[in-house]
């Protein structure tokens, strides 16, 4: 499995373990006014991560499925979620509490 991650400056690469999750967690904060937060990506889904802990969910090909958030969200569950997108499983991503739109 492959999955992209971009870094607060816009840096990305793909990466082939969930163990580099840790590694994109750690990177959320080391941004500048301009550049934060850091995202996985799957296909065409996407988990972006604020360092404010709010976790954007969507989709960058459906003009019919709008972007959903959660904020407040534990590194815990920011990597279970993560790990979930690395191995496809979105309908489980899906089933999380969403709120809509980006914030």
């Amino acid at each position: 499995m492959t999955a992209f991650v971009t870094y607060p400056i816009g840096n990305s690469e793909d990466i082939n373990d969930v163990s580099e999750l840790e590694k994109l967690y750690a990177e959320k904060d080391n941004g500048d006014e301009e550049h934060f937060g850091v995202s996985l990506a799957n296909g065409v889904w996407v988990l972006d991560l604020n360092s404010s802990n709010t976790l954007i969910w969507e989709n960058l090909e459906g003009e019919k499925i709008k972007p959903k958030h959660l904020k407040n969200v534990s590194k815990e569950k920011v990597i279970e979620l993560w790990q979930k997108l690395f191995y496809g499983k979105i309908d489980e991503i899906n089933s999380e509490p969403w709120m809509d739109g980006y914030f």
